[in-house]
């Protein structure tokens, strides 16, 4: 009894539920339907206004980046122009560089062309005077030594003096002829160290000076020659003419130690100062 009473309560119970459900369950449903319809409806018009939104930036991007080309594009003929500029004034500054390190050479080559004339010169002066002074200290006649000479003394004094007048000229080529024969006929002369001595000079004035050297380096062959200082001179300024800094300062320093009174010992002296400022 207990039983059906409940069961009978139960039912009283949920009856009216299952009532509701049947008389609104349409109403439900419809309206779930139309949840989810407008959902999709709410769903694509925002879409649709998202793209539109999305749609504007880029015109507007675009709008941007159109004037920015327009401006780059008006810019690239000024910077095209400063570009130009900068390298013509880079080219216009390498060329004057470029002059200017050749005009330096130039200058450079000049004044190394100025100093050995200026050697050149002072070597001819100082020529000329020894040869000056050996032709007005000459005796005509002046006896040599006692052996059999090939030339009479007067005649070999001729022979000398003519081709100290062949130095004194610049006749070089006619001063080697007269001078080698003179040492070659009579090497026991008086004067045959002399005559070695300016054969020498011949080859340096010719600026031969590797056969000057050798020449000048045959003075010293003639016992009791006065010209042995005058020779080593040569020979340093032989060298150095040849741009042998070594071997120039050796022979300078080589006349001041051996002929330390020789008058030529001060332009040993001045030539070795000279190498050391270089």
């Amino acid at each position: 009894m207990t039983i059906f009473l409940l069961g009978v309560k139960f039912a009283i119970n949920i009856c009216p539920l299952f009532y509701i459900l049947r008389h609104y369950s349409v109403f439900i449903i419809n309206c779930t339907v139309f949840c989810l319809c407008s959902g999709q409806v709410f769903s694509q018009v925002n879409v649709e206004k998202e793209l539109k939104r999305l749609n504007a930036k880029i015109d507007r991007a675009n709008v941007r980046l159109d004037s920015l080309e327009t401006k780059n594009m008006e810019s690239i003929p000024e910077l095209k122009s400063v570009i130009q500029n900068n390298t013509q004034s880079q080219t216009y500054l390498d060329s004057l560089n470029e002059n200017i390190l050749i005009l330096i050479q130039n200058l450079d080559d000049k004044i190394s062309v100025l100093e050995n004339k200026t050697t050149y010169l002072e070597n001819k002066l100082l020529t000329l005077i020894n040869s000056y002074r050996e032709i007005s200290n000459m005796k005509p006649g002046s006896k040599g030594n006692n052996v059999v000479e090939k030339l009479t003394p007067e005649l070999y004094i001729d022979k000398y003096n003519e081709s100290l007048r062949h130095v004194q000229n610049g006749d070089f080529d006619f001063a080697v002829v007269g001078l080698t024969m003179l040492i070659r006929d009579d090497p026991q002369n008086r004067l045959a160290d002399n005559s070695q001595y300016w054969l020498g000079e011949c080859y340096y004035s010719k600026m031969e000076f590797i056969r000057a050297i050798s020449e000048f380096e045959n003075v010293f062959s003639f016992p009791g020659t006065d010209k042995d200082d005058d020779a080593q001179l040569k020979i340093g300024m032989s060298y150095l003419a040849m741009n042998n800094i070594v071997d120039a300062k050796i022979q300078f320093q080589k006349l001041l130690d051996v002929y330390p009174d020789s008058e030529y010992a001060i332009s040993a002296r001045d030539h070795l100062e000279q190498i050391s400022l270089e």
